[in-house]
């Protein structure tokens, strides 16, 4: 991690894992991650994942001049700038767009509970959450003020920071607190999976107007 001269106020990288960690991918690009001068690393390890970003937030407020956190799991690759991208919109809460870990790999915004497609997603810009949406807390920053408000504790382990309810009870605290979610679209997040990958046999086919044809059709 490499302090560098900004505009930004310092602020705090908060990295989440199990007492293993898992993938060395993401080590490589926490290597070069940029932060603002000043900034600094806490982490945040054991077998609770909410226990683990509530202990990592709690150590974020302990130091009066890191004005906003970036929260981290250890299976997610990302650009050395992802830091000062998010920084520059200037808003309370804000995450790149990641896709899920399991196919079709749709992103981690739900809309009425079902996964979105990056393609329903704008092209460019900031977009801002509506009511019936929500999004995981990989990669989101959030300021100061935002942690104040919302903690502690900031999650509660029974009810988030677990796969099956892809962290929206932290965003739906965020919003009930008054706060707007966005997601840079410009800005992307890696997310690693284990994959197995077995050979099988698929016929070719071509679609022509609306008759279908195999390869191996005579």
């Amino acid at each position: 991690m490499y302090q560098v001269t900004s505009d930004y106020p310092p602020g705090m990288v908060v990295v989440v894992t199990g007492e293993l960690t898992r993938y060395v991918q993401f080590h490589q690009c926490l290597n070069r991650l940029r932060v603002p001068a000043g900034s600094d690393l806490v982490w945040a390890a054991g077998g609770s994942v909410s226990r683990n970003i509530n202990r990592g937030l709690t150590r974020v407020l302990q130091e009066p001049t890191a004005q906003w956190a970036w929260m981290m799991g250890d299976d997610h690759t990302f650009h050395p700038d992802i830091i000062l991208d998010l920084l520059r919109h200037r808003v309370d809460c804000v995450v790149p767009v990641c896709a899920i870990r399991t196919p079709p790999f749709e992103t981690c915004l739900l809309r009425n509970g079902k996964n979105v497609p990056l393609r329903d997603l704008p092209e460019t810009g900031l977009y801002k959450l509506t009511g019936d949406e929500t999004y995981g807390d990989a990669g989101m920053l959030l300021s100061r003020k935002a942690i104040i408000a919302t903690g502690p504790p900031w999650q509660d382990g029974p009810k988030s920071g677990t796969w099956t309810v892809e962290d929206r009870i932290f965003v739906e605290k965020l919003r009930a607190a008054g706060f707007d979610v966005h997601i840079d679209i410009d800005t992307v997040l890696g997310h690693i999976t284990p994959c197995e990958i077995l050979p099988g046999r698929v016929r070719p086919t071509f679609r022509f107007a609306k008759k279908t044809y195999h390869a191996d059709a005579a």
